[in-house]
């Protein structure tokens, strides 16, 4: 398990076009914010507008009839505490009566920064 925290049992969302995930504290200086949300009903979140300086990782939704889509979000917090990411929009076929759930986890920087290595004889 790379987080070293995390916002809980996912926040329900329903009828909005704007979720709002729930804060999470991180630990470390420079940890990643992770946003992971899904509709499980009439819509799709492709394309989404991130929340505020977050950069968005994917969005996904199954074929027309399937009712189900995800997309992340993700942003390094460069200082010690709680994070509310605030909320985003949900696109493309989406609609207002669409529900579903978004969940938020911290990782700490040792999981994600570049490694540089060499070996010496």
């Amino acid at each position: 398990d790379p987080f070293e925290a995390e916002s809980g049992v996912p926040t329900a969302w329903s009828n909005t076009l704007t979720p709002d995930p729930p804060a999470v504290t991180t630990l470390t200086i420079r940890a990643m914010i992770v946003v992971i949300s899904g509709a499980n009903n009439d819509g799709t979140h492709s394309p989404s507008t991130s929340p505020g300086t977050y950069f968005e990782i994917t969005d996904q939704q199954n074929a027309a009839g399937t009712d189900a889509s995800a997309t992340s979000f993700y942003r390094v917090r460069p200082t010690v505490g709680t994070e509310d990411p605030g909320t985003f929009t949900r696109a493309g076929n989406a609609t207002a009566n669409d529900d579903g759930y978004v969940w938020v986890g911290a990782i700490p920087p040792q999981f994600f920064k570049p490694r540089i290595s060499a070996q010496v004889n």
